[in-house]
């Protein structure tokens, strides 16, 4: 194309300002500045109603491959849960023989199944239930007691956690179905629509991405006909504690601790304490539904005058029925704590560098992202019960430097509507099997049937050997447990535990590098929980209150094994004959030759001198900076 003072178009454009110019052209004439902008601007109008549809098409077919990738994505993840809800698989068997019974169901149809399944989670929480107090016989209730429920939890229960433990719960019976299916009378004040309707607790999904919100009601969203309905039904204020737990998040506690009361429960809680100085309610009643341990510093003085408190964990499709079975009586509950609920979640060593740290020397693109912070476990096995009575013991017994050592910072292990009596203990040891085999009697010395969870702790003995190779041991270990059957007032059964030698070995890292176990006495005691069990041993070494012990032992539920000399071969060879000894020793920076740096465990040795004052400083040298590259151990 020239310019001559006139405009000349390309004849091989195409649309209708091509063929304009073509024709024009044909006629040996020349268009002006005027035809060629008209017959440009119907050119462009012309390309852009010959593309429109193209780009449009394309527009959705980009939407439509993005939800095709992600919905992909997620039916990879979740394949045998998407499985579940449709029927049938998304896996075929290779190679499969048709005459080959590859599983034979035990029900007849999925209902059956459906129906087994709610029917044993029902019973798991019957069974599980914890009763960490009952001021004064508050429960059970009376039948027919008319109550009313309180907290935002109340009708928006934690039936599982997030990730792994989420369930559909939307079959589940509320709170209320499971308190009216038990015989109460329920205030319906609380479960009609409402300002405190609005507020819902993020009780998280397949996966947590941040820490959850407790969202509690605050206590001026009560109207004053929602509070005036109280009296009517005001035999027991139920109030529910609930907290979700799992993947994606850890549990905020730096600002807001998250395992603690916030404001608007407190200030709930409060009320409800005067409701029952005016008289307005008879007694206060509180659940703890949360699979996470709730620090409960309120229950240490009582400071909301609440009468009972029950552990009831995250209640899956069907627990709650039995939650309400056990306010009504109807189950004795039987359950003990797994874990040590705090007055405090900060006296545990755990939380003093429980805080991702970044590296000395890090910079963006020296190691992955992935990888550019660490956790350093300074203490080491003294978590829960492990450390707060080892800590305990040694404080009695003035040894490793307890230091002023107040063990009323935790609570609760899991009480009974009845009373229960151990007798006839008795310990033996098979040498041809290496185990030990205890037994003792329970009997029911109440007024009602009910079940005993016995425990079966040992001491290992913690000799010069232990102090010079850091190997660490609680004053008491978990070995064994057993329930009676439910027993009738005046009934007794006999229990047996059997424990392998194996499960009292100790691990030694630094210096046989294999199990070992100890020369000297290896204590036995049967006993109601991790407290009890330490307050016998301590009686049997001829501890008492004049040495601080916070409660009276039996010795006579404590048995003893002595081994001669220190064995470090018997448990250093697995069952299938495999040599045991250390692995992934990288893992502990004492044992890591990509560094000098020397990091200090907690020791019973020393409490106050090995407990961690700050978070541990982690430089990163040239081989800790080549194995981060890969963040993950060689098969």
């Amino acid at each position: 194309m020239f310019f001559d003072g006139k405009i000349r178009i390309k004849t091989e454009n195409i649309g209708k300002c091509g063929q304009f110019a073509l024709l024009e052209k044909e006629k040996g004439k020349v268009m002006d500045k005027k035809e060629w902008k008209q017959a440009k601007k119907a050119y462009q109008k012309a390309k852009h109603r010959a593309i429109r549809p193209w780009k449009g098409m394309s527009i959705f077919s980009a939407i439509i491959a993005i939800l095709f990738i992600a919905i992909f994505v997620f039916c990879s993840m979740f394949d045998n849960t998407l499985a579940a809800r449709v029927g049938g698989t998304f896996w075929k068997l290779e190679n499969e023989d048709e005459n080959a019974q590859y599983y034979t169901s035990d029900f007849d149809s999925v209902d059956d199944m459906v129906a087994y399944g709610e029917d044993l989670c029902q019973r798991v929480e019957a069974e599980g239930a914890t009763l960490l107090m009952n001021e004064n016989n508050a429960l059970p209730l009376k039948e027919g007691s008319k109550v009313s429920t309180f907290s935002n939890s109340s009708v928006n229960l934690v039936y599982g956690g997030t990730g792994s433990g989420n369930i559909d719960a939307s079959t589940a019976d509320t709170w209320k179905d499971a308190l009216e299916k038990a015989g109460f009378s329920v205030n319906e004040k609380f479960y009609e629509s409402g300002d405190g309707s609005s507020y819902g607790s993020d009780r998280g999904g397949v996966v947590t991405t941040s820490a959850a919100t407790t969202s509690e009601v605050p206590w001026k969203v009560y109207t004053d006909d929602v509070k005036k309905s109280v009296e009517k039904y005001g035999d027991a204020a139920i109030a529910m504690i609930s907290r979700v737990g799992g993947e994606g998040s850890d549990a905020s506690y730096a600002e807001d601790n998250y395992l603690a009361l916030d404001e608007n429960e407190k200030e709930m809680l409060s009320n409800l304490a005067q409701m029952k100085k005016d008289g307005k309610i008879k007694k206060v009643v509180l659940l703890i539904n949360s699979a996470n341990a709730l620090q409960v510093d309120f229950l240490k003085d009582n400071t909301y005058d609440i009468d009972a408190a029950l552990w009831i964990g995250d209640v899956g499709i069907s627990g709650i029925n039995a939650v309400a079975d056990i306010l009504a009586g109807k189950v004795n509950p039987s359950g003990s704590l797994v874990d040590t609920y705090c007055y405090d979640n900060y006296s545990s060593p755990a939380m003093a560098n429980f805080t991702p740290v970044q590296y000395e020397g890090y910079k963006e693109g020296l190691i992955p992202d992935s990888a550019d912070t660490y956790m350093v476990y300074q203490e080491g096995i003294y978590v829960g019960y492990k450390y707060y009575e080892t800590r305990y013991e040694d404080a009695v017994m003035k040894s490793g430097n307890a230091g002023d050592y107040t063990y009323s910072d935790t609570f609760g292990y899991g009480l009974s509507y009845t009373t229960f009596a151990y007798s006839n203990y008795s310990l033996t040891y098979d040498e041809a099997s290496h185990q030990y085999h205890a037994k003792v009697t329970v009997t029911n010395t109440g007024d009602v049937a009910g079940k005993e969870t016995v425990q079966l702790y040992v001491q290992s003995p913690y000799t010069a050997y232990d102090v010079e190779n850091k190997v660490e041991k609680a004053s008491v270990a978990l070995v064994g447990f057993d329930k009676t059957k439910e027993l009738e007032p005046g009934e007794s059964q006999e229990l047996e535990m059997v424990v392998d030698g194996a499960d009292i070995a100790s691990y030694d890292a630094y210096g046989a590098e294999t199990y070992i176990l100890d020369a000297g006495t290896y204590y036995f005691t049967a006993a109601t929980d991790a407290h009890n069990a330490i307050n016998n041993i301590l009686t049997a070494k001829g501890y008492s209150a004049d040495n601080g012990m916070d409660g009276t032992g039996d010795a006579s539920l404590v048995g003893s094994w002595e081994n001669p000399a220190l064995d470090t071969t018997t448990y250093a060879v697995s069952a299938n004959g495999t040599e045991i000894t250390n692995q992934l020793s990288d893992a502990d920076l004492n044992l890591y030759e990509g560094s000098d740096q020397e990091i200090t465990y907690v020791s019973r040795n020393d409490w106050e001198g090995t407990w961690p004052s700050d978070k541990v400083k982690i430089a990163l040298t040239e081989q800790l900076i080549d194995d981060l590259q890969l963040v993950q151990y060689d098969p």
